[in-house]
């Protein structure tokens, strides 16, 4: 029986998520080449790449938007990705540093690199 009170009930993961890009091109090449993001598809000035069962959609115009939400990715080792990302000629614009520390020792890191737009894109993970 539903309630008809009760809040709708969401997917439990986020579909998709939009950012705008000068150059689909380029931004393809970024988050697929340098960040390994599988490109699924393109039509258009549209891109559409896999994050883990999220998509990222760009969309290629004039009228950027400098103030789109930051993007966090969790990584596994977090000063291991950012020297990989350097190696790759991605700017790391905050070097790895530690946010947090948990009672049960775990700690929460935080590092940001830039899209080819020069917005940040967080790079965070959790160390024991």
């Amino acid at each position: 029986m539903t309630n008809n009170n009760a809040p709708i009930a969401l997917a439990q993961s986020l579909g998709q998520v939009s950012r705008t890009v000068r150059s689909l091109v380029e931004s393809i090449e970024f988050y697929e080449n340098k960040l390994g993001i599988p490109h699924l598809y393109s039509f258009g000035n549209l891109g559409f790449l896999d994050m883990s069962g999220s998509r990222l959609f760009l969309h290629e115009t004039d009228k950027v938007n400098k103030d789109e939400s930051i993007l966090y990715f969790k990584v596994a080792d977090i000063v291991e990705a950012c020297a990989t990302l350097q190696v790759l000629g991605v700017d790391i614009s905050n070097q790895p540093h530690l946010i947090h520390t948990h009672e049960d020792g775990r700690e929460e890191w935080m590092a940001f690199v830039q899209d080819p737009e020069g917005r940040p894109i967080g790079l965070m993970s959790t160390t024991k």
